[in-house]
């Protein structure tokens, strides 16, 4: 309030110096807790490194076992690391329940699998026996719908079928079909006479003495008619089929089974002969042996035309 001005003089060299003095008591003490930062920073981050690494190691080796061993112990971890271990543990756990569910999901896969399995064999060993069986049954029938039931010959049906398989065969490779037509000689008057019993035996007889002719294997031997047989031969010449009708012929008469009428049980053959390669159709070499029986039974029964 005066307006005075007061100086104060002090030499430079002191007041520098007192300067120097007071900056070196702040500045040692801050960089000795710089220092210290610096140092419990690089401890403390080092820590946690350390752990980080260890952490993504673990992770890296982590193997899961599918026994629920997937537990990441880490229990020196920092707290800042923890709460990452907890949730990898928890995920851990929930991979070792989802791996028991798909385990015992496999299993049950496998055993109903494997049921199946069985199940399947089963049914198809039954599907194939019920399969073969109902093949034998078809045979069987087809074999009795084409089999005469009294003397075991093909019946007409078979005697038809028989027809067309050698008809075919006969002609690719340009062979003949012989037919063979033998008629029981007055087996009414038999028939009536001895009672259908002793007929039935006579007709089994003939069919047999037939039979015994011509060793069956391609040939065929037919009862096409109440006392009515058919012969089907492949492969014969005029000579051989000529032949095989006169054994035919024979062979029942070798029977010497007695007729009421007086002598022996006799049949009547009309044969004829084609070459399928040369045109016609079997009905033409069925009607052409009919013909040539007739022509038997008008000229005096007992005998072959042909």
């Amino acid at each position: 309030g005066f307006g005075w001005t007061i100086v104060v003089l002090e030499p430079v060299e002191r007041l520098h110096g007192e300067l120097r003095l007071n900056a070196f008591n702040l500045l040692f003490p801050g960089l000795l807790a710089l220092i210290a930062a610096v140092w419990a920073a690089s401890a403390l981050a080092g820590r946690l490194a350390q752990s980080i690494r260890t952490l993504a190691l673990r992770m890296r080796e982590y193997a899961f076992d599918g026994e629920g061993n997937g537990h990441l112990p880490l229990p020196s971890a920092p707290a800042e690391i923890r709460d990452l271990t907890d949730a990898f543990n928890r995920m851990g756990q929930r991979l070792s329940e989802s791996y028991e569910t798909l385990r015992s999901a496999l299993v049950e896969k496998n055993r109903l699998g494997d049921e199946l399995t069985r199940t399947v064999q089963e049914r198809e060993d039954v599907i194939a026996e019920r399969t073969a069986a109902l093949r034998r049954a078809n045979s069987e029938l087809r074999a009795l719908s084409a089999t005469d039931a009294l003397t075991g010959c093909s019946n007409y049906r078979g005697f038809v079928q028989a027809m067309a398989m050698l008809w075919q065969r006969a002609g690719d490779e340009y062979q003949t079909v012989t037919a063979f037509m033998c008629d029981i000689d007055q087996f009414k008057r038999y028939n009536d006479a001895l009672g259908h019993p002793a007929g039935d035996a006579c007709l089994r007889r003939v069919a047999a003495a037939l039979r015994g002719v011509m060793q069956l294997g391609e040939d065929v031997v037919a009862r096409v008619g109440g006392e009515e047989f058919a012969v089907l031969v492949r492969g014969l010449d005029r000579a051989q089929a000529r032949a095989v009708a006169h054994r035919l012929h024979d062979a029942v008469g070798a029977l010497q089974m007695p007729h009421p009428d007086g002598g022996t049980v006799s049949i009547s053959v009309g044969w004829a002969q084609v070459e399928p390669a040369e045109g016609g159709v079997p009905e033409d070499l069925v009607a052409a042996a009919d013909a040539a029986l007739y022509r038997a039974k008008e000229a005096g029964r007992d005998r072959v035309a042909e």
